[in-house]
Formats: C-alpha cells, sequence, structure tokens
C-alpha cells in the first residue's frame, strides 16, 4: 500500500471516528488502528460487502473498544473499568514496538478518556446504540437486519416485518425459503441477546405481553420526541454504507448487501420502502432507549464539523503506519498469537506446525494474527467474521491474507450444520526458499540499514542458484545418456590390476584390441564374471556391484558374479560417482563407467565390450544404469553369438 492510499483511509476514517465521538485524539486513534488493521485485512473479506462497506464494518469495530471503556468509567466499577480499559490497552498496541507496561498503557488510556466518560450524555449513547444496530446490519443476516430496525428502532410487529423482508427478497439474487413467524421471533431474541451483551447494565429489557398474548421482551424506550428525532436521522443517514447514499431508488439486483441495508437505515429511503411495500406511510415514530449510565438533557445538541487534521498530524500517522508495515517485511517466523474477539484463543509455534484449528461461534466478530517478538507484537492479519461465513447452504468459505515473501496466512471456516457455530482453521504457508532462510536467521544476525542491497542483491543470486541446484536433479533423473569413451592414442601391452588404470582416464592405457589377439574370447563363452571397482566411490560402487550382479545372474545371458577374479572368465570394471552440480552441491544422479574384459587369473586381458573402446559412460540414476547396463550387454551378447551353439538360451 502506498503513503497516498494509506493517507486516505486513515482520513476517511477518522472522519467517521469523530462523528463518534466528536473528540479529535479519540477519532485520530480510532483512525491509527483502522489504518493498521485495514492494511493486513483477506482482499475477499466479507462475501456480501462491497470494499468500502467492510471498511465501514472497521472503522464500528475498532470504535467499540473505545466506546465500553467510556461507559465503564462513566459508570465508576473499579472491576469492570480495569476489565475495559486494560482490554482496550491491550487491542490498541498493534503500531509500534513497545517497551512500556500495559499499566503506563492503561493509565494513558484513563486520561485520554476521561473528559467524556465525565460528561457522557444520553445523545452520546443513543450514539453508540445506533452505531452498534449499523454494525449488526453489516455482520448479520439480511433477515436480522430487517428485524434489528423495524423492532428495535421502530414498533412494528411480526406481520409487518415479513411483508418488509419478503418485498425486499423480490430485488435479491437468490432468495431464501419461506420463513414462519417462529423464525422471525428467534431472529429477534438472537438480536436482544446481542444488544444485552454489548451494553449490559446500560440497557433495560424487559417482558412484554404481545397483542396474541404471547409474552415477548423489548427494551425498555420511550416515544422519541421531536428533536431527538431528527438526531437519529441525523446518524442514521451517517451510518448508512457511505458508497450506496446517493440514490434513493430501488435497484433491480442489490448488487451487495449495503444497497440492501440502506432501504431500511436511511430515513427517506425507508418511507418510500414502507409505501412500495404497502404497509401505511404515516410516520411511525422512533424509540429512543432508556439508559441507565446517562444524563438526559432536554435535546441533544446538533452534530458539528469535523476538524481537520493539521499537516504534522498526518504525517506522523503515515510514519507510524510505515513503521508498522516495515516490521511486518522483517518478521521472520516464530510463534503465533491467534486473538477471537480481542481475547486471546490459541498459540501456534510455526517450528511445530503450520496450522492450528478453532471452535467458535457464528456471532464472532474477528479474528487477529499477531507474531510475537522480543520488540513486541506484529498485526499479520485481521478477518472480520460474518454470521454468512458459518451458513451451511453456502459453499464454505476461505480468505487469504497475503505478506511479505509470497507468505500468506489462511483462513478457511467450516460450518456446522445448524449454522449456529463453525471451525476455523488458521494456516500459515511459506515458500520453501522463505523457510530455509528462517532457519539460518537469528536475533544475533540482523544486518545494518548500509548493508542492505549487498544483501538484497545476494539474495537475489541464491535463489538463481537455488533454483538451478532444484531443478538439476529432476532434468537429470528422466533418462540416462550413454557415451563410448575413445582408446587412448598410445596402445600398451596389457597391465596388471592396480597398476592405476582407469576406465575412460587421460593419458592411461589399454589392453590390447587387435582383433588376432590370443587371448580374445567371444562373449557367448563366458559364464561367470567379476565385477571389480576400478576408482569412484566405494559405496556407491557396493550399490552398483550388488544390484548388477542380481541383475546379470537373472537376465537372459546368466552371468554368475565370481567370487574371485581367479575364478572367473571376465572382468567388469566398474568406476562410480555422483554427479556434483553448481557449488559442488551432490545430486542423485550417478556417473558410471563400465567395461568387461577377458581375464586368465589375475592378468586382464583385451575389451570384450563394447568393443573398439576403452569403455562407457553411463549418466543417470543409479538404478536407471545398472538397468542399460543389464540391457546392453545381453544385446551385445545375442548379436556376437547368434549363430552359435552356446548361446544360452
Amino acid at each position: 500500500m502506498t503513503n497516498n492510499e494509506r493517507g486516505e483511509r486513515f482520513q476517511l476514517a477518522y472522519e467517521m471516528a469523530w462523528f463518534i465521538h466528536r473528540n479529535k485524539q479519540i477519532a485520530y486513534h480510532i483512525a491509527l488502528e483502522v489504518a493498521c488493521r485495514w492494511e493486513i485485512a483477506p482482499p475477499q473479506g466479507q462475501r456480501t460487502l462491497s470494499r468500502e462497506q467492510k471498511f465501514q464494518r472497521l472503522v464500528f469495530e475498532v470504535s467499540e473498544y473505545f466506546e465500553k471503556a467510556i461507559e465503564s468509567i462513566n459508570v465508576g466499577d473499579a472491576d469492570d473499568v480495569q476489565e475495559q480499559v486494560r482490554r482496550l490497552a491491550l487491542n490498541t498496541r498493534r503500531l509500534d514496538p513497545t517497551q512500556q507496561s500495559i499499566k503506563t498503557t492503561v493509565r494513558k488510556n484513563l486520561s485520554l478518556l476521561a473528559t467524556t466518560a465525565a460528561n457522557l450524555k444520553d445523545q452520546t449513547m443513543m450514539m453508540y446504540y445506533l452505531k452498534h444496530l449499523a454494525l449488526m446490519a453489516l455482520r448479520n443476516s439480511r433477515l436480522k437486519t430487517v428485524v434489528s430496525f423495524t423492532q428495535l428502532l421502530y414498533r412494528y410487529s411480526t406481520s409487518q416485518v415479513m411483508s418488509i423482508y419478503e418485498y425486499l427478497e423480490n430485488f435479491l439474487e437468490k432468495s431464501g425459503e419461506v420463513k414462519d413467524q417462529q423464525y422471525y421471533a428467534r431472529a429477534r431474541r438472537e438480536l436482544l441477546d446481542e444488544l444485552n451483551d454489548r451494553f449490559n447494565r446500560f440497557l433495560r429489557i424487559e417482558p412484554h405481553r404481545a397483542a396474541n398474548g404471547a409474552t415477548t421482551y423489548q427494551i425498555t424506550a420511550s416515544s422519541a420526541t421531536s428533536e431527538q428525532t431528527e438526531f437519529t436521522k441525523e446518524c442514521l443517514r451517517e451510518f448508512t454504507p457511505r458508497d450506496v447514499r446517493r440514490s434513493l431508488s430501488t435497484p433491480d439486483i442489490f448488487r451487495n448487501k449495503g444497497e440492501f441495508i440502506s432501504q431500511l437505515l436511511n430515513p427517506e429511503r425507508f418511507q418510500l420502502l414502507l409505501a412500495e411495500s404497502g404497509l401505511t406511510t404515516s410516520p411511525q415514530p422512533l424509540f429512543w432507549p432508556v439508559f441507565a449510565n446517562a444524563e438526559r438533557p432536554a435535546g441533544p445538541a446538533p452534530p458539528r464539523q469535523t476538524p481537520r487534521l493539521r499537516n504534522r498530524e498526518i504525517n506522523a500517522a503515515l510514519a507510524r503506519l510505515s513503521r508498522a508495515a516495515k516490521r511486518r517485511r522483517g518478521w521472520s517466523g516464530g510463534l503465533l498469537r491467534i486473538v477471537v474477539d480481542g481475547r486471546d484463543a490459541a498459540f501456534l509455534d510455526l517450528e511445530q506446525s503450520r496450522e492450528c484449528k478453532l471452535k467458535v461461534s457464528a456471532d464472532t466478530s474477528s479474528i487477529e494474527v499477531l507474531a510475537r517478538t522480543e520488540e513486541g507484537d506484529i498485526l499479520l492479519a485481521h478477518y472480520m467474521v460474518s454470521e454468512e461465513d458459518f451458513d451451511p447452504a453456502l459453499p464454505a468459505p476461505q480468505f487469504t491474507a497475503p505478506l511479505e515473501g509470497g507468505r500468506k496466512i489462511i483462513f478457511a471456516i467450516e460450518p456446522q450444520a445448524d449454522g449456529a457455530a463453525g471451525q476455523v482453521s488458521v494456516r500459515y504457508q511459506e515458500s520453501t526458499f522463505m523457510r530455509m532462510m528462517r532457519k539460518f536467521r537469528s536475533p544475533e544476525q540482523i544486518i545494518t540499514r548500509r548493508w542492505k542491497w549487498l544483501l538484497a542483491l545476494t539474495s537475489s543470486c541464491l535463489i538463481g542458484f537455488l533454483g538451478l541446484i532444484n531443478m538439476q536433479p529432476v532434468m537429470l533423473s528422466y533418462k540416462i545418456t550413454r557415451k563410448d569413451l575413445p582408446q587412448p592414442a598410445l596402445v600398451a601391452p596389457p597391465t596388471k590390476l592396480g597398476t592405476g588404470h582407469k576406465l575412460g582416464g587421460p593419458g592411461g592405457t589399454a589392453p590390447s584390441h587387435s582383433p588376432n589377439s590370443e587371448t580374445k574370447q567371444q562373449l557367448c563363452q563366458i559364464r561367470n564374471v567379476y565385477i571389480e571397482m576400478n576408482g569412484g566411490n566405494s559405496q556407491l560402487y557396493q550399490t552398483v556391484r550388488s544390484q548388477l550382479a542380481r541383475k546379470l545372474s537373472s537376465a537372459g545371458i546368466k552371468l554368475a558374479a565370481a567370487p574371485e577374479k581367479a575364478n572367473a572368465r571376465a572382468a567388469l570394471m566398474i568406476k562410480a560417482d555422483w554427479l556434483h552440480g553448481v557449488l559442488g552441491r551432490i545430486t542423485d544422479t550417478t556417473v558410471i563407467e563400465a567395461g568387461l574384459y577377458s581375464a586368465a587369473g589375475d592378468d586382464q586381458g583385451p575389451i570384450l565390450w563394447p568393443p573398439d573402446t576403452s569403455g562407457r559412460q553411463y549418466q543417470g540414476r543409479c538404478e536407471d544404469v545398472v538397468e542399460g547396463i543389464t540391457q546392453d550387454l545381453i544385446e551385445a551378447t545375442r548379436k556376437k553369438c547368434a549363430n552359435s551353439e552356446e548361446v544360452l538360451r
């Protein structure tokens, strides 16, 4: 991400956060955290939201850490203050390596939030409430979105809510199954549970007897005054997804979930929706919840204009974001910390495993992956979970957060049959080269800045060399190659074994190849052969010797391996070695030279095979070369002895 893109996202997050908190410092801190998380969020993200809608959801989620801390400080319960402010501190230490204690961070947050908490007004709590309804709409199913606005902000009956949802289903690319009233009632209960978890003691939820005599639950609220109604509508307009605000018309098909949500959030569009769905268009009263922790002023203050950020404030934020990105690029592996909704859920040691699996519920909001380092945690990935990810009727989703150097973190969800929960797999993946580099890197091997250009150049060359090394065994092991070795320029009399004769060696001597030689014998007269080492790698020779002995005795020529040379009619001279590749690396390819000579006692006679050479060189896998030598001997024997009665069939 470029600095210009970071700047745009930071500025947008600041404006959205300021509208919620009306405090420049708080909005600045939220914008920093949002911009940092946005940079490492999986680009696929939530399937039904556009990119801008995902960003808006991220602002709402980060803001919630600050909201809960403000509410706790306002009430003054020491245990709750400690929990919420500490949780805020733990989840907003993502940008810089920090050596300061968590207590210091908590103390700074208390100072930052004290003024807002001391003057917490009724309209501020209503702002938080409306923002959370918008967040639930972005995170939950479409049906729950309809229920949350029509029954928790207005007081429409279940039958009216069903009419609204069924009308909106006409604009979905694929409509769902028909839902009965029990389904809507269950969705409403789940939404009330979520609001109760969010606001806890600050909202009162009481039993209520419905018109049909059934007992339900609803939030204690009063009809909004005209001032409160205008304030609520202003907030709803601001919380409507930003990329779909301009149009009040209903599209032929909803392209994303934001277009669906805007039909309900935008007050003007909602009135049109009521008329189009056949419901009354007379103004329905908005309901203002009774918040237990806030003063009730005569009327909410009107929204003010967002204060502009100075250039030095923007530059300072960009510098911190750039440092965070640099730390991510420099991370080389180790221990990963998995955080679910701001709380530690698991640890993953990359030296032991690359994957961990978590059991999570469908109301999970986010999963973060952080790397543990001596300088502090590094945020690597932030995945925003949605209720639709757990829908068993949809394909199981998989989202990838890319890292530097081809590394990636993959989130894969396996929903349960009821869609209420599922298993999330968090998997780290890296290239072979990065895995090798991570093994050899240690904290003491940190390279100074002035040598980094040399490291980059060396790495590029190393990648090229390693690529060649890895390709060599593949290229050379598919087949064997054969090459007859020429006779030496000078022909000398036969030599004793052990005088230093090497097959194919330059300047060496070879036995006489004269056709009139008295010691020449036909291949078809040989019953046994002595296999002898003539240089090379002794361990590889032993392997070749045992394989050749087995192959020759079972082949068509039936040559037995003689235990001693004195009892053999011929000697098969073998020189075996490994092929050396780039940088002297030993490959899995062998280079083997073979030649069959007549023998009389300890003396070595002329070469019988291959004729008119000093041996034949084979190159390939050991098993393939042994097979090649055997087949070549069979072929030569058949040609020489085709008309002889001594051919053993």
